[in-house]
């Protein structure tokens, strides 16, 4: 084994590096070893990226369920409003102040 073996297998030197100063018998587990670590990486680094997108993704999910809870509910307040108006155009006013506020479900 060459004086930097422990350089060579414990260092950040490239392949090429390691090639051109082991035998490759010596050089094969030391490359393989840093083709694994950067792919554990890079495969770490895509995966942390798709749960990012997906918690933001589910963020905005509920979020946006959120709001339509919201206007579910102003919607039924006024539907009773109008349900138990006292006259028919009362009645047909809040209706059309539902239609006119919520128009984006109509």
């Amino acid at each position: 084994m060459p004086d930097n073996f422990i350089a060579l297998k414990y260092g950040t030197h490239s392949i090429e590096r390691v090639l051109s100063e082991l035998p490759f018998a010596d050089a094969e587990p030391i490359i393989r070893q840093q083709i694994r670590e950067e792919l554990e990486s890079s495969i770490a680094e895509e995966y942390q990226e798709r749960i990012d997108d997906a918690e933001q993704e589910a963020w905005d999910q509920e979020s946006r369920a959120d709001e339509l809870d919201g206007d579910i509910k102003g919607m039924a307040e006024l539907v009773t409003k109008a349900m138990s108006s006292g006259s028919l155009p009362e009645c047909l006013d809040v209706l059309k102040e539902i239609r006119d506020y919520y128009a984006e479900y109509f």
